[in-house]
């Protein structure tokens, strides 16, 4: 059985950081995120530490009882903490909010942004733990803190930054969107109560494995999770059923000895 992220604590054994403009969507693919997005280099052996939501709140007393009627929030907020061990024309913007190189002779002179001029960017994290990836993505945010860059014989001078997240309104409802996501790699991340299938053998309909796995929600979400058994093209008739049967293929599926595709073996 492969082996998922309720079955062994997560460790960053290796990961990167990427930036891209403001709403980027997320990427579909965790170990390779695309021409969107830019990769920061490397990162200090610390890794990067994410602070979960911070949640500030208001009691409402009232003159009957000495304990709160209610706890109201008032803010929210959450960063991705990390150190960057390259100084080029893509760290130091980004870790300083911006800003312009100038090329002038033998020098190039970088000038920082102006004060309020700092700006904002989406981040992607990636974790790697053997099978197992993971992903931390904020559609928009900033650099919200540094720390001291240290120049020293003995260690590395590192641009320190903390990237807190910013809202990003959605033009339709004109409500918030979600502040961030968490991305988990399909073949490794168990459904709630279950295990997510690694294979499936042709019948009418034919089965998942192991036994008992639950089926995969999309079509999309077994590409290179999913083995078919046999690999050859399954024969007419042949399919697996997915768990969104209420999709307009009613969730079937088929091996065609390359790909996995919708509907019925013809």
């Amino acid at each position: 059985m492969a082996v998922t992220t309720n079955s062994q604590p997560i460790v960053g054994a290796y990961g990167d950081v990427y930036t891209a403009d403001v709403g980027t969507p997320v990427p579909d693919d965790i170990e390779d995120p695309g021409a969107a997005w830019t990769k920061l280099g490397m990162i200090s052996e610390d890794g990067a530490s994410w602070t979960p939501p911070e949640e500030e709140t208001e009691e409402i007393k009232i003159w009957q009882s000495p304990y709160p009627a209610r706890v109201v929030t008032t803010g929210l907020s959450s960063s991705l903490t990390f150190a960057l061990d390259g100084w080029d024309r893509v760290t130091i913007p980004f870790a300083l909010g911006g800003g312009t190189f100038a090329d002038a002779g033998s020098t190039v002179v970088y000038t920082p942004p102006g004060p309020g001029e700092s700006e904002s960017k989406a981040i992607f994290m990636k974790v790697l733990d053997g099978d197992i990836k993971m992903g931390l993505y904020f559609p928009k945010g900033r650099v919200t803190g540094r720390d001291d860059s240290v120049f020293k014989p003995d260690e590395a001078a590192l641009l320190n930054v903390e990237f807190g997240l910013e809202v990003v309104m959605d033009d339709v409802t004109g409500k918030p969107k979600a502040p961030y996501n968490l991305v988990f790699d399909a073949g490794t991340f168990p459904p709630s109560g279950g295990v997510a299938a690694t294979g499936a053998t042709a019948g009418t309909p034919g089965s998942w494995n192991p036994a008992g796995a639950t089926p995969p929600s999309s079509l999309g979400a077994m590409t290179g999770v999913v083995t078919a058994s046999p690999t050859t093209a399954w024969t007419t008739g042949q399919y697996v059923t997915r768990s969104d049967t209420g999709a307009a293929d009613q969730g079937k599926c088929f091996w065609d000895s390359d790909s996995w595709e919708s509907g019925v073996a013809p």
